[in-house]
């Protein structure tokens, strides 16, 4: 699949690929060229870890780290759901969390997904 095929499947599932795109010039050679990096990012999965232990000075971190790739990628979804979350983190309040974490879940493993499919 070409990259117009590629930018087109990405905007099938929300990614602002304009917004992405205009960060770099308008250069989809380099959109495509570092967009992989998100594959190999690891915050989210440290995120979840964190979560898990409770470990939340730490997952304040992952995820605020999270966001900015994301929004840098035009993974909106994503960088709007870790901005909530960082949001309650900050604010130590823990409640409502699990929802947030799976919308996250959901929007994360679709944008994967759809990179891997493309073969990005």
């Amino acid at each position: 699949m070409g990259e117009t095929g590629k930018i087109t499947k990405l905007r099938e599932i929300g990614v602002d690929i304009d917004a992405a795109l205009e960060r770099l010039g308008g250069v989809e050679d380099l959109y495509f060229m570092i967009v992989p990096k998100f594959l190999e990012d690891n915050n989210y999965d440290l995120f979840l870890n964190d979560m898990e232990n409770s470990a939340y000075d730490e997952a304040v971190h992952h995820i605020h780290t999270l966001k900015g790739a994301a929004y840098n990628m035009g993974f909106q979804k994503i960088g709007d759901c870790s901005g909530k979350i960082l949001e309650q983190l900050r604010e130590e309040e823990y409640n409502g969390l699990d929802d947030l974490i799976d919308e996250l879940s959901r929007e994360y493993h679709l944008v994967r997904a759809t990179l891997i499919e493309l073969g990005v």
